[in-house]
């Protein structure tokens, strides 16, 4: 019911901004949602995409038989699916995983980009484990605190957290850094334009996907 209240929203929404922008495409990211700009780019007769991130099996698990079967009807629709990974694409039955293409996740590291001062000094001497992305439940950065948290003291020692983005979760970020006495090892770098993002990937020695 949710994702059918939700989808009415979004496709009413959608036509108004294409009554007064004149979209050329459609493209939703992620599923339960995303997988909407099928049918929407039928409606408004412009081609869509949907893009997944997601295993066929976790969504499964995530959202139930019943509705990943309306998900997938919902894809059908699209002129064009994409997905980040091989594995991705395989888990899908085959009459979608045939018309996926993959275009993995990554950054260029021949693009230097700009690391903060702050950054500098505060990693200074110093290994780095990087986190990123939005500090949301979902992203789970509380572990990559509580894991850091578990290290051998040595190792703390010398190395830094650094956690980058923010979100309605920063504020539990941020106690739950003071709680566990890690103050001095972990350093939040807020938003990061995703241009500047290779230059933290290149001073990292570890970066962590919790």
């Amino acid at each position: 019911l949710r994702k059918k209240l939700l989808t009415k929203k979004i496709e009413r929404l959608v036509h108004i901004l294409h009554c007064q922008r004149t979209f050329q495409y459609v493209h939703g990211q992620e599923l339960f949602i995303g997988d909407t700009a099928g049918p929407i780019g039928k409606k408004l007769k412009i081609p869509s995409i949907v893009t997944t991130h997601s295993l066929y099996g976790f969504l499964e698990q995530l959202h139930g038989h019943i509705l990943v079967e309306k998900t997938l009807a919902n894809m059908e629709q699209a002129d064009l699916l994409t997905t980040v990974s091989v594995k991705a694409r395989r888990s899908y039955p085959w009459t979608l995983a045939r018309r996926m293409k993959v275009i993995p996740n990554g950054y260029s590291v021949k693009s230097s980009g700009y690391l903060p001062e702050t950054i500098i000094e505060a990693t200074k001497g110093r290994g780095v484990i990087l986190a990123a992305g939005y500090f949301i439940k979902s992203k789970r950065l509380n572990l990559a605190v509580s894991a850091f948290r578990a290290l051998p003291q040595e190792i703390k020692d010398v190395y830094t957290l650094v956690l980058v983005g923010q979100g309605r979760e920063e504020n539990n970020l941020r106690r739950q850094v003071q709680e566990l006495s890690l103050n001095r090892y972990v350093v939040f770098a807020g938003t990061v334009d995703p241009r500047e993002m290779p230059a933290f990937y290149q001073r990292s020695d570890f970066v962590v996907q919790p």
